[in-house]
């Protein structure tokens, strides 16, 4: 019975031992999970930034968007006017080439140097 009562006490130190090893472990798994928890929060929370940054540059996007789409209505209506404008502006220039043949023809060279001294005659009579 002394072998069987020693078994015993060696066979509890054993268990006791293996116990206090596995409480250990067991802890340390905790201490691990807990990091790991806090962590994962960290994480869900700038995720929840990240996001939150996301929508706001969304937003931001969309809004230029809407400016860029406006400018570019502002441009093509401006492109319009200026393509009635460079119209008008040639018909301008056929006009006043137009006049000018038609004063050139009306008044010669000599007849304006004729008018020319004529006018100057009279001023110096004067």
């Amino acid at each position: 019975m002394h072998v069987a009562t020693t078994r015993r006490k060696k066979g509890n130190g054993d268990d006791s031992e293996l116990a206090r090893g596995f409480a250990v472990v067991v802890e340390e798994m905790r201490g691990h999970f807990k990091v790991f928890g806090e962590q994962l929060s960290l994480q869900g929370d700038r995720l929840a930034k990240v996001e939150e940054k996301v929508t706001r540059l969304d937003e931001k996007v969309t809004r230029l968007d809407e400016k860029v789409t406006g400018l570019d209505e502002k441009v093509t209506r401006l492109d319009q006017r200026m393509e009635r404008v460079e119209h008008r502006l040639g018909l301008v220039e056929v006009a006043v080439l137009e006049v000018g043949r038609e004063v050139k023809r009306k008044v010669d060279r000599d007849d304006v140097e004729a008018i020319v001294e004529g006018v100057l005659a009279r001023k110096a009579r004067r």
